[in-house]
């Protein structure tokens, strides 16, 4: 039975976009529609539809949001992940119902004077969602929430999430971060809070303290928490926000561009003030949070945490997410959300062939010291097969200037990376995609999300007695469910993204992917092979056999490192762990280093990274990179 809704999608659908509708594709918009409108009940769960890609969610949203009248128009909050598709969310449903009734807002879309609370569709990003709830989360107000949730003299009815987001309130703060800027806060706070400062220093130093550590991951006692919340940390950032600015000039901290920039730059300066002030809300949010535990992982040393935002409002809605099936932290909340079964048959991908090399490393790590090598061995074989083809390449961020300049004879070459692709509609005249590695979230991430949904664990669970449900080890099973839905998500960037016939076929698209032996490989391919039926494999070597690498001298080892290293400050043993060096051979290093004119402290320069050495109680000589 097709609604007025589905009436007005299907003549949007097939006259204004020119594309072809099929009863399939109708039953999903149906699903969408009941989800989106069905009345709100104190019991009712998140529903998550998973249709895919290609059957028209975004477009069946801005026409679901355009029908009602405006004098009974029930507002809505549209979150989508970029401000880009934000203002083309808004701007779509505007045309469709030919009125102003949806905007943007997000920092680069104000509101300019009109109130939130009189636009009957407001369209918002994942990041400023976020900060909305952590606002209710942590404070006694939320009046960012309060702005988005209002709508005319109550609440907004419908609350749409397009794309998956991440519901995981995540910290991970490192250790040699804090002591610094404990040592750097000892020199401009009052008196009153001298020993505050201190506290927080001797805290940092006693979790970094190599004794207490035993193993890789571990969690903080009863007596590390206590001491946490025995400091100030609240009157510490009051203090420091009352300091001028100048006291600060010569304290610069570098730090990653927030996710949400979308102007490609890598990093940016951030003036220590508001650098120690954003710490310490994080040391705040720990502390309230109540438990957590240390990790070393690459030479640093972390403070992690995490809780669920789940339920920090009582308004529940609709997330759109095409690969929510392969998502394990969906079972981990299972009395809060209800992932919808998709209506079969609602695309088909015949015309896709996937090319599949194995046996590879394809993690950020060993790519980044060895892209330029394997790149041309790969790129050496790819540019026969895809000349004259627009070919869209996926690898790491850092990979990136290594790929960039390698072209075609004719046809064309993108490029993009991992974290800046999924639901996005760039590249779908591209009849090829190549993936040059894999997106492999940290250890510490699958961590967060267990422990967010399910609360703090026992030292047994790093010990590896991670027993979830079906799975043996639920930390593994969220790691590879994560990797397959962000290289399914990339795969559909294409132009296989697009319907062209009634059975969900799609043009002609060439996929190649290399992939590692073992359990994540396979687990990739089947989820690629469940989640596109219909599409064919065919192997492809690649040619990239690997040889086995002469052990490199400790100096190169260590450029190396901090070529690839974060921004940051880095304890020396624990850089002496990471680049697998012993600490005696690390000692004949040392020297070198305290040399100003050595070859070896000149290339580490270059790289923006002095070593220091400092004396006194809890010191410990350390590297910096700006």
């Amino acid at each position: 039975m097709q609604t007025d809704l589905i009436e007005r999608v299907k003549r949007h659908w097939e006259q204004t976009l020119r594309l072809t509708c099929s009863k399939p594709l109708i039953r999903g918009w149906l699903q969408m529609e009941h989800a989106v409108c069905e009345t709100p009940s104190e019991q009712q769960k998140w529903r998550v539809l998973t249709l895919p890609t290609g059957a028209g969610k975004t477009e069946a949203l801005k026409v679901l949001c355009a029908g009602p009248e405006v004098p009974n128009h029930p507002g809505a909050l549209i979150v989508t992940k970029f401000r880009s598709e934000a203002n083309k969310i808004a701007d779509g449903i505007n045309k469709i119902s030919q009125q102003d009734i949806a905007r943007p807002w997000h920092t680069g879309a104000p509101l300019e004077g009109k109130s939130p609370a009189s636009i009957p569709v407001l369209v918002t990003t994942h990041e400023a969602y976020r900060m909305a709830l952590q606002e209710l989360a942590y404070s006694d107000g939320g009046s960012r929430w309060e702005r988005l949730r209002k709508y005319e003299c109550g609440n907004r009815q419908w609350l749409i999430i397009d794309e998956a987001f991440d519901w995981t309130d995540r910290y991970s703060l490192t250790l040699g971060g804090i002591r610094s800027m404990a040592g750097d806060l000892r020199g401009v706070l009052p008196d009153s809070l001298q020993a505050d400062a201190l506290k927080l220093h001797d805290l940092a130093a006693d979790l970094t303290d190599r004794e207490q550590r035993g193993s890789a991951e571990r969690l903080l006692t009863g007596a590390q928490l206590g001491m946490l919340a025995n400091i100030s940390i609240a009157e510490i950032a009051e203090a420091v926000s009352q300091i001028h600015p100048e006291v600060f000039t010569d304290m610069v901290r570098i730090e990653r561009a927030d996710a949400e920039q979308e102007d490609g730059k890598e990093q940016k300066q951030t003036p220590s003030k508001i650098h120690y002030l954003r710490l310490l809300g994080e040391l705040q949010a720990i502390a309230q949070i109540g438990s957590a535990w240390v990790s070393r992982r690459r030479g640093k040393s972390c403070l992690n945490a995490s809780r669920s935002l789940f339920d920090i409002s009582d308004m529940k809605g609709v997330i759109l997410d095409a690969t929510a099936s392969l998502d394990r932290s969906y079972e981990l909340h299972n009395d809060k959300v209800c992932v919808l079964d998709r209506p079969a048959n609602i695309r088909r991908y015949d015309n896709v062939t996937l090319h599949i090399s194995t046996g590879h490393s394809v993690g950020k790590d060993y790519l980044a010291k060895h892209a330029a090598e394997e790149w041309s061995i790969v790129w050496g074989d790819l540019k026969k097969r895809l000349d004259g083809k627009n070919v869209l390449v996926c690898a790491h961020k850092d990979v990136l200037p290594i790929l960039n300049g390698h072209e075609l004879p004719t046809g064309t070459v993108q490029f993009t990376n991992w974290g800046k692709i999924d639901g996005r509609n760039d590249w779908n005249t591209c009849d090829a995609i190549v993936l040059f590695g894999l997106p492999y979230p940290d250890t510490v991430t699958p961590a967060q999300t267990y422990f967010a949904a399910s609360g703090s664990q026992s030292e047994s669970w790093f010990q590896g007695e991670r027993k979830h449900g079906s799975h043996a080890d639920i930390r593994a099973a969220l790691n590879d469910g994560s990797i397959a839905r962000s290289v399914v998500q990339a795969l559909n960037r294409a132009q296989c993204r697009n319907v062209i016939d009634v059975h969900g076929n799609c043009e002609p698209t060439d996929a190649y992917i290399l992939l590692p032996n073992g359990r994540t490989g396979e687990h990739i391919l089947r989820a690629i092979l469940e989640q596109m039926p219909g599409v064919k494999t065919n192997v492809w070597d690649a040619k990239g056999a690997k040889r086995k690498a002469r052990k490199r001298p400790t100096e190169d080892r260590l450029i190396s490192h901090f070529q690839m290293a974060d921004p940051g400050i880095y304890l020396k043993s624990d850089v002496v762990e990471a680049i697998g060096t012993n600490p005696r051979t690390f000692e004949r290093t040392t020297r070198k280093l305290l040399d100003s004119e050595s070859a070896l402290t000149v290339a580490l320069a270059e790289n923006g990274v002095r070593y220091s050495t400092t004396t006194g109680r809890g010191k410990e000589a350390f590297f910096t990179k700006h």
